[in-house]
């Protein structure tokens, strides 16, 4: 038998006991209870972030039209005339 066995087995043992109290651990335990999270609400919850993800990509770009006519109007050389008057 090696001398390393015992304080490796208890070094594994150690860390399935803190794996098993972590977070991880619950949500593992909860999903073989069969205790998952519902479908429906997770479905819920895809499609309205969805959503959110649309109307930021509509802003986003609805921006960039607006710096683009800035950057034009900006790079427009101004006519002498209307400074002068």
């Amino acid at each position: 038998m090696s001398p390393f066995l015992v304080p490796i087995t208890a070094f594994i043992m150690i860390g399935l006991v803190v794996l098993a109290r972590s977070p991880i651990g619950l949500a593992l335990a909860e999903r073989l209870r069969g205790h998952g999270a519902d479908l429906g609400l997770v479905q819920q919850q895809l499609d309205e972030m969805h959503g959110t993800l649309e109307a930021i990509r509509a802003e986003l770009a609805e921006t960039q039209e607006r710096v683009d006519f800035a950057e034009r109007l900006l790079s427009q050389k101004p006519d002498a005339a209307k400074l002068e008057g």
